[in-house]
């Protein structure tokens, strides 16, 4: 009788227990589940924008050659020594100049959608040519392509013609750029991902197989991009170019060539690195825009007019790298310097 009542004490304490709503129970796993889920959505999220900004940065790293190259081309076609541009004209070269920066310069956005795409694939460890392919491919497809023209030198009527015109190619095509490479990278990696692909037997050569392989996506993308081209046709702005020009990429280039504007950039980015960060995500997305104003000076120069954003060039050159970098860097190695040779003279 004496172990009946402690007993029967823990079995009423057990059934106390088991008596306490279940809701609560089940509200913590379920709690748990919520913020588990939120945690991974904030990460792919985090990881995403990194990718996308990192591609972006190595996007624009690899169009440095050409960027280098053609700005030495436009220096040599246009020295301002008008001997030197006066012979130029009457030999004949300064077109073939001008083909040079046309070719280099105003079609630097088709070398930029392609790099994008290429990185974006890469950094994903997929095959990153088809990318490339197929997002300058899309570029291309997406531009304006019919034009009135008349045969050059004559006075013959104007007859329609297909042709791309390096206005969109250039620096007017430079956020359609990043935007089309950026939507080619990720279909690629996401349809490649869901393995729809050719598969093809092993007899088959590997080079072969690798250029066959990619066909669907390319077929998928391809008519994605021509069903946009076409919407846009029903739109007042007759193709995406002309609308995100004018409604995202002229405000930013006349924030960018601003002088408050390039100081309020350059602040920024120094904060981030005051607090340890890269500011890759400003220049991310200030830097596509800084380098069409560029392309737009390099044009009014080539043309002897007055260029329209020397203002912001001047100002980015003196913030970014003629100080020796942001936060005027070598004067704090200088500085380091010395206070390491006075502690030196005092030991």
């Amino acid at each position: 009788m004496s172990n009946n009542g402690p007993k029967s004490e823990f079995n009423g304490a057990d059934e106390t227990a088991n008596n306490k709503p279940k809701a609560s129970d089940e509200e913590l796993p379920q709690t748990g589940e919520k913020d588990n889920k939120l945690g991974i959505l904030g990460l792919l999220s985090v990881s995403l924008a990194s990718l996308f900004f990192s591609s972006l940065a190595d996007a624009f790293m690899k169009v440095t050659p050409i960027t280098l190259g053609g700005a030495f081309v436009l220096l040599i076609g246009n020295f301002p020594i008008p001997a030197w541009t006066n012979f130029l004209q009457k030999i004949g070269w300064a077109t073939q100049f001008n083909a040079a920066q046309n070719a280099t310069m105003n079609v630097l956005s088709l070398f930029v959608v392609f790099n994008f795409a290429y990185v974006y694939a890469e950094k994903c460890k997929y095959n990153p040519l088809p990318a490339g392919l197929l997002a300058a491919s899309s570029f291309m497809i997406l531009a304006p392509q019919d034009y009135m023209a008349r045969a050059f030198g004559t006075h013959a009527k104007l007859t329609q013609v297909t042709a791309f015109g390096t206005n969109y190619l250039g620096s007017s095509g430079m956020v359609v750029a990043i935007l089309v490479g950026w939507v080619v990278g990720m279909l690629y990696v996401f349809l490649n991902k869901k393995n729809i692909v050719i598969k093809l037997p092993d007899s088959v050569p590997p080079n072969v197989a690798a250029s066959l392989q990619p066909s669907l996506i390319a077929g998928i993308i391809l008519v994605l991009m021509t069903l946009i081209r076409g919407a846009f046709s029903y739109t007042a702005f007759g193709n995406i170019f002309d609308c995100v020009t004018k409604l995202v990429q002229a405000p930013l280039q006349t924030f960018t060539a601003s002088p408050i504007g390039i100081v309020a950039i350059y602040t920024l980015a120094n904060v981030l690195w005051f607090f340890g960060i890269h500011p890759n995500m400003v220049y991310g997305i200030v830097m596509p825009i800084i380098i069409a104003n560029g392309i737009v000076n390099q044009n009014a120069f080539k043309a002897g007019q007055p260029m329209p954003y020397v203002t912001m060039s001047m100002l980015s050159m003196i913030l970014n790298s003629a100080f020796s970098g942001q936060g005027a860097t070598i004067g704090l190695i200088i500085s380091m310097f010395k206070a390491n040779l006075i502690n030196i003279n005092k030991c």
